[in-house]
């Protein structure tokens, strides 16, 4: 049962975080967007890890670093886009179907417009179709810092990354509209979304004096393929808010010194 965590540490340097994560949840998968430190200090600070022994997955340029305790048999590096903005794997755990993720990081709303993002998903979109011919299968799992809300149509139309709150709807793998056919995603941090929820409201907080901000914001996601939906396990999907990552409020920040909580999951 691999367990995923993905975490933008806003480049911050705080070794202990990242062993906190991995002594706290036993990531098979640590991702780690806006590094602040070199991967060989991570991995210094990760040896000896209650999680096993962690390896260097990554490029330099890729945006979104990984580390992993799986060896290079289970855990393989096998795509990138340009700017190494959408890192793809596959990963095959004995006994089990071999599935690909895709590790993401999407520009931020602070330097690209609504439409610009928008235009981005698409690309991402096409990312993402490119590195699920290469392997031979759809059964993906797309992990990151996207940047945009569930409910944006970055994130929900068809042209984009058509990522949908219920499973039900999503079965069908596709829908057609207008004469064409387009894949679905399921997105379960819609379950997250608001003080309703187990944890926090969101993933980012930010809150200007202007008459449209939302406070919360749900900027860091995992998006599933309906062939692999199910392997979700219930209740491992989490935004991580415990003291190490929180200010005084209850918002990110803390020791860890990011404007993001971590989230994690865990495949069957």
């Amino acid at each position: 049962m691999p367990r995923v965590v993905f975490w933008n540490t806003n480049k911050g340097r705080n070794v202990d975080a990242l062993r906190h994560l991995a002594d706290r949840f036993l990531p098979d998968i640590l991702l780690v967007a806006e590094l602040g430190l070199s991967p060989s200090s991570v991995l210094r600070a990760l040896r000896g890890s209650l999680a096993g022994s962690y390896k260097y997955k990554s490029d330099p340029k890729d945006k979104v670093q990984v580390f992993s305790v799986f060896g290079s048999n289970v855990l393989k590096r096998r795509f990138s886009n340009a700017l190494g903005s959408a890192v793809g794997f596959t990963l095959r755990v004995p006994s089990t179907q071999e599935l690909s993720m895709l590790a993401i990081h999407l520009p931020s709303k602070f330097g690209f417009s609504d439409k610009s993002q928008e235009i981005e998903a698409t690309n991402l979109r096409r990312d993402i179709e490119l590195f699920e011919s290469s392997v031979g299968h759809d059964r993906t799992v797309v992990v990151g810092d996207f940047n945009m809300m569930p409910f944006e149509a970055s994130m929900g139309a068809t042209t984009t990354l058509y990522a949908l709150m219920d499973k039900k709807l999503v079965t069908g793998g596709s829908r057609v509209v207008q004469g064409q056919s387009y894949r679905y995603f399921y997105n379960p941090m819609w379950s997250l979304l608001g003080d309703l929820t187990p944890g926090p409201p969101g993933t980012m907080y930010y809150f200007p004096p202007e008459h449209h901000s939302y406070g919360w914001s749900m900027l860091d996601q995992v998006l599933l393929r309906p062939s692999i939906m199910h392997a979700l396990v219930p209740d491992s999907l989490q935004v991580i808010d415990d003291p190490m990552f929180s200010d005084v409020n209850g918002r990110p920040g803390g020791t860890g010194n990011s404007d993001h909580f971590p989230i994690t999951f865990a495949l069957t």
